[in-house]
């Protein structure tokens, strides 16, 4: 619960969403960077227009971080292709997830597989 309390403060200037019902809070545009842990420094763009969603796990007291492709609307023929381009990440202590402000307001975490990921936005 700790670690989702911090991701709560660190979002505190996304708005809550109006999606589904497990969906807690939406940055509604930014960009998803990710850089493998043998070229830490060297950062390729895996969504260039996404949404970065936390939303409640299949478990009790679990969430997850989910970087998907921002789509115009549901009704959209990429909405199904959107769903398989989600980036689903497990929110716990783990993930090292901070907030960056130099040299710009980005959030970096840390996934499983060892990939560091950053979300500008």
């Amino acid at each position: 619960m700790f670690v989702f309390q911090k991701l709560g403060q660190l979002l505190q200037n996304a708005a809550p969403t109006s999606g589904s019902q497990s969906d807690l809070v939406q940055l509604a545009a930014g960009q998803l960077y990710a850089a493998d842990a043998s070229a830490p420094d060297v950062f390729q763009c895996k969504l260039a227009q996404s949404t970065l969603t936390v939303r409640r796990g299949t478990q009790p007291y679990q969430y997850e971080l989910i970087a998907a492709p921002a789509t115009a609307s549901p009704d959209d023929e990429d909405a199904l292709d959107a769903l398989d381009n989600e980036r689903v990440f497990l929110i716990d202590k783990g993930m090292l997830f901070h907030k960056l402000t130099e040299p710009c307001l980005a959030f970096r975490w840390t996934d499983p597989v060892r990939f560091t990921m950053i979300y500008h936005y």
